[in-house]
């Protein structure tokens, strides 16, 4: 593709190890901010506003991985018989 024809840099395919990671998108800039390594897979998504924590499931591993969305990092790899279409359901601490 000629230089003049290449899309942006925040559009171009990821190379394929980007493919099991979680992208952390600055959505107003349109770049890539951070990347977390999850399985393979990863495909639903719920977020836990009490906890702060992002939950990814990954079906060939059949997880949900428990990110903190402060440091980016999997805190938790929770086993699941099937992986596929997660919810997230608040519970306050002492309830």
């Amino acid at each position: 593709m000629p230089s003049s024809r290449r899309r942006p840099r925040e559009f171009r395919r990821a190379p394929y190890s980007h493919r099991l990671r979680g992208l952390w998108i600055d959505w107003r800039g349109r770049y890539i901010v951070g990347a977390t390594k999850l399985g393979q897979q990863p495909f639903h998504s719920s977020y836990d506003p009490e906890g702060g924590r992002l939950l990814v499931t990954t079906n060939v591993d059949s997880m949900v991985n428990v990110i903190d969305t402060k440091t980016r990092q999997v805190v938790q790899k929770l086993p699941v018989t099937k992986a596929h279409g997660i919810v997230s359901v608040g519970i306050r601490a002492g309830s």
